[in-house]
């Protein structure tokens, strides 16, 4: 009974099909300025990798009694490497285990990549995080996990499943079976989140998914819940999750279209601000060319823009009209400084 098994007994609801359209069709349309933050704003995928840490804690370590200002600190690496404080050591190993994932490498789907992230969150604690005893007659967690990780892996090597399909039945085959003694949600959501990371949704680069996952934390656990109550009925237990799920991606790139927005508008703002001081260095009646002079590398287009902001401000005014119109700036206007010679 797993739910990489139940995959295919049904066909993908339409609301779920849809949702995926809309996805891909979200991704194509998306792909170029993906291609143009890659090359421009590698910032970025710092900052999202610091919200990824700071909102997983968030989420997961609620009833941490580290203060907001303190897991900053560990975030941005300010703090000292020794500590005796079990939230801050486990704080600790939780941005090391991001910054691994972050850094491109590649985590393996098998027993012993869940046994080394089971022992990377208790790394410096008091803590073993060993694999379940299992009750007489019962296969093992570590030969139940196993099976669960050799069937992702042929679902997905032969193309059967679709891949964020496969990892949401994965996670909820792990986190139902449970096989460590601690954290096995926390290391359930973040192998999830490295698959996702490696499948063609590029979004999570440059927007947070434990955000989004915070935010939405209670749709979250009520389809995982359902999952497994369909789960026990041996039914296809994860259309709800996978819909969530899809959802989700959806809003990423939404996150990043407004991202690009923002960013192409403070570009074109601090070019503005660039002319505008230019404006206040000339004399105080100016044209147009005289600032093309000393910006050539600022389009017409902005300069106009400038020039019609900073006059329905009721800072410069225009005199004459076309080609050889001038410009008075109105903060000393005086009429013995004006020459329109």
């Amino acid at each position: 009974m797993s739910s990489l098994n139940n995959c295919n007994k049904n066909g993908i609801p339409t609301e779920v099909f849809k949702k995926y359209l809309n996805l891909y069709k979200t991704i194509g349309l998306m792909d170029k300025t993906i291609e143009l933050l890659d090359e421009k704003y590698q910032n970025y995928k710092e900052l999202t990798n610091k919200d990824n840490i700071l909102y997983f804690y968030k989420t997961y370590f609620s009833d941490s009694k580290l203060k907001d200002t303190r897991i900053k600190q560990y975030i941005d690496k300010k703090t000292g490497e020794y500590t005796k404080n079990n939230d801050e050591i486990i704080l600790k190993n939780i941005v090391r285990i991001f910054d691994l994932i972050d850094s491109g490498a590649e985590l393996r789907i098998d027993v012993e990549e869940f046994r080394n992230l089971a022992n990377q969150f208790v790394r410096g604690t008091k803590l073993n995080n060993f694999f379940k005893k299992n009750n007489k007659g019962e296969l093992s967690y570590i030969d139940r996990l196993e099976t669960i990780c050799k069937e992702y892996l042929n679902a997905t090597k032969k193309d059967d499943i679709e891949l964020i399909y496969a990892s949401i039945s994965m996670l909820v085959d792990f986190l139902y079976l449970s096989p460590f003694t601690y954290f096995n949600e926390e290391i359930g959501i973040i192998m999830f989140y490295a698959m996702l990371k490696s499948s063609d949704i590029k979004s999570f680069n440059y927007y947070s998914f434990f955000k989004v996952l915070f935010e939405r934390k209670g749709e979250f656990d009520k389809a995982i819940l359902n999952a497994y109550h369909l789960l026990d009925q041996n039914l296809n237990n994860c259309f709800d999750l996978l819909y969530l799920m899809l959802d989700i991606c959806v809003e990423s790139y939404q996150k990043i279209n407004e991202l690009n927005d923002n960013i192409t508008y403070d570009k074109q703002l601090k070019k503005q601000e660039t002319v505008e001081a230019v404006i206040y260095k000339l004399p105080i009646n100016f044209s147009k060319q005289d600032i093309m002079k000393l910006l050539p590398d600022i389009s017409m287009t902005t300069v106009d823009r400038c020039l019609k902001r900073l006059s329905d401000e009721g800072k410069i005014t225009a005199w004459g009209k076309g080609r050889n119109a001038k410009w008075v700036r109105l903060d000393k206007t005086y009429d013995n400084e004006i020459n329109f010679d």
